[in-house]
């Protein structure tokens, strides 16, 4: 079964690969939805106060998640930690840890 999001990938692949393909005569062919190209999402402009809220906090030092909501929390006790969470892991200001492959 493929999903909208693959048949999405493949729509992309066709006008790239083949100069002649339009956009929408590939998503005909792969019975894909055009609308997904042209929509722009919301939640950035949202986003803005938490993610400034956010570096803030952190400035240049590495700090967890779970920290880090806490602290914005406490200074901005009306953000909610899921939001808080959702715009740490997409920004990117996760902590990644080093991990170590199995047999060393």
């Amino acid at each position: 079964m493929v999903t909208s999001g693959e048949k999405e990938l493949c729509a992309a692949y066709i006008t790239k690969a083949y100069t002649k393909a339009t956009h929408s005569r590939a998503c005909r062919l792969l019975d894909c939805s055009r609308k997904k190209i042209y929509y722009k999402k919301k939640l950035p402009s949202k986003d803005e106060p938490v993610r400034r809220a956010i570096a803030e906090v952190i400035g240049n030092s590495r700090k967890g998640r779970i920290k880090v909501i806490k602290l914005v929390q406490k200074s901005n006790p009306e953000m909610g930690s899921s939001r808080i969470r959702r715009v740490y892991e997409k920004e990117g200001f996760s902590v990644v840890k080093n991990r170590v492959p199995a047999g060393f």
